[in-house]
């Protein structure tokens, strides 16, 4: 087991603590991100894209998304990392995400109780390191097929992109939005959780992600519903 990150302190200001942080490279101190190729150490403007993966009592479906997840960043092209963020239930699921740690890019954050998915969220916010960062949930069947498109608008230059949420069947618009719109409102609430409003799929720009972080006020509260 690897020491708590240093964002383990941010977090503690949310409410949230952490039970555990895995990752691969253990010697380096700091995960790794799983490297596709060298061009973008050549093209003299080297991106990085992060994954959070909020995930409660999923150990059935893990197995098969965590590949699907894998196999979609390494087609993107960019140096990637995902990490998951684990709401501890009762399924088992730690020993599947364990073994994905030994791997280059897969991270595991495991909270030390079950706070909600939208403090998972901010969990994961908190942790990537990417100059973009997406947002999926592992309960949601999330449609991978069309992360390029999401990452198709970033690289245009808009700061948050986001597939909208339909009946299910992953034929939902990719819609923009600037960190200024008030769309971005639902992640400042006292529980935001925009994967379980609106759309299934978010990314965010880093300059959207580091301005979320430094405008999230005190702790966070559990959702009831």
């Amino acid at each position: 087991m690897t020491a708590i990150s240093f964002e383990a302190t941010r977090l503690r200001a949310l409410g949230i603590e952490v039970e555990r942080f895995r990752h691969s490279d253990q010697e380096l101190g700091e995960p790794a991100w799983a490297h596709v190729s060298g061009w973008a150490q050549l093209s003299g403007t080297p991106r990085r894209i992060s994954c959070v993966l909020t995930c409660r009592d999923d150990a059935a479906s893990l197995g098969r998304l965590l590949p699907d997840v894998s196999d979609t960043l390494t087609e993107l092209g960019f140096p990637w990392e995902l990490t998951i963020i684990d709401n501890p239930g009762m399924d088992g699921s730690g020993a599947v995400l364990s073994k994905w740690t030994e791997l280059p890019g897969f991270n595991w954050m495991r909270l030390a109780k079950d706070y909600g998915e939208a403090a998972a969220v901010w969990a994961g916010l908190c942790n990537a390191r990417g100059d973009a960062v997406i947002l999926i949930n592992a309960s949601d069947d999330p449609p991978l097929e069309r992360l390029s498109e999401l990452v198709d608008q970033w690289e245009l230059g808009n700061e948050i992109v986001a597939l909208e949420r339909d009946s299910g069947d992953g034929s939902g618009s990719v819609v923009n939005w600037s960190q200024e719109c008030g769309d971005i409102e639902q992640f400042r609430g006292p529980c935001p959780n925009p994967l379980k409003n609106a759309y299934r799929l978010i990314l965010l720009d880093r300059r959207a992600v580091d301005s979320l972080i430094q405008s999230r006020p005190g702790p966070m509260r559990k959702a009831v519903v």
